[in-house]
């Protein structure tokens, strides 16, 4: 895919907004967040590249809905780390459901980072009771993604398998 072509453009506008859409749809439930799991199957289908700019733009657009903050900008560097350690370990890994755990995994220690990054904005004292107090929040989000990735992972393969099929048209 060349990079600033119409059809590239038009792609990953439409995974920003599927992207979006996916976060957005479970707000009701906090931090059940299927834009993590949507990140990590585009990196295996798509490349980093191309995930790094939808988990950017992601989170700007939904700040605009949901609130902007310090939090952005420590998200979009904590994704970008995990995304990074994702697209190496996810050539190693081909079993679906232990990449299901391992994507679980990833997102589970993505609440550790996102809580040191943005510690010190909340004026913290002590760290740990910091992030002890939202651990169950990682633990949501980790399931989200565990539940989410092999469910969008088959939605993707059906994607790729039909962009295959008629001459890689995206």
């Amino acid at each position: 895919m060349k990079i600033f072509s119409v059809r590239s453009i038009v792609f990953l506008s439409m995974m920003t907004a599927i992207s979006v859409v996916l976060r957005q749809a479970f707000l009701g439930i906090p931090n059940f967040q299927l834009m993590t799991a949507f990140f990590f199957v585009m990196i295996v289908f798509w490349g980093i590249p191309n995930s790094l700019f939808v988990m950017t733009l992601s989170l700007i657009i939904t700040g605009f809905f949901n609130g902007f903050g310090p939090w952005i900008g420590a998200q979009i560097i904590d994704y970008a780390l995990f995304m990074l350690l994702w697209s190496i370990l996810q050539k190693r890994f081909k079993n679906l459901w232990l990449q299901s755990v391992i994507t679980g995994g990833l997102s589970f220690f993505y609440g550790l980072l996102i809580s040191f990054l943005t510690a010190p904005f909340f004026s913290v004292t002590n760290f740990w009771v910091f992030y002890f107090q939202g651990v169950h929040f990682d633990c949501i989000h980790a399931a989200a993604t565990m539940i989410g990735y092999p469910i969008l992972f088959k939605v993707f393969e059906r994607i790729s398998e039909m962009n295959t099929k008629y001459n890689n048209a995206i």
